[in-house]
């Protein structure tokens, strides 16, 4: 066996026994089992040792953190190594968010605003107290993108554009 790999696997199997009763005792609220949950009331010192116990088990950027609150934090966290590719935000492994449901509530809104656009639409919007016209030359996932003639390619927020 190669010697790099040998001494990865060893370093694994050494602290398996403490990662697995750290992850035993850690309260998870699942919401999808296995692949999917939450830990509630984190102590802000203790957060980076729950992190690495999930990850350890789930794979490298599982988790994502709540502000602390109290002196605590809420951590929700989706299995990374499941799926290809691995999921960005908490809700796109199964649809659903536990903690963050305003954040998805905001990304679903801005993504429903940027579809009502098309290419080659005629718009209008503001850009540094000045009105600005042009077409839309690309809609993004949340932003759209318009040419004004002269100037060049303007990235827009769609609750910003107008039609003209």
């Amino acid at each position: 066996m190669d010697p790099i790999l040998k001494a990865y696997t060893d370093q694994v199997m050494a602290e398996a026994p403490e990662m697995q009763a750290a992850w035993a005792a850690l309260e998870i609220d699942w919401h999808c089992p296995g692949r999917h949950g939450v830990v509630r009331g984190v102590p802000s010192a203790e957060a980076g040792k729950v992190q690495r116990v999930i990850e350890w088990h789930l794979g490298h950027g599982a988790c994502r953190w709540t502000k602390a609150e109290g002196g605590l934090r809420d951590v929700e966290f989706v299995h990374m190594t499941k799926v290809s590719p691995p999921p960005k935000r908490p809700w796109q492994w199964c649809g659903e968010t536990v903690l963050f449901t305003s954040w998805q509530a905001t990304e679903m809104y801005e993504a429903m605003m940027s579809q009502q656009f098309s290419r080659s639409d005629e718009v209008w919007f503001t850009y540094k107290g000045q009105r600005r016209q042009g077409l839309v030359v690309q809609i993004n996932r949340r932003t759209v993108s318009v040419m004004v003639a002269g100037e060049g390619r303007y990235t827009v927020p769609p609750t910003d554009l107008h039609r003209v």
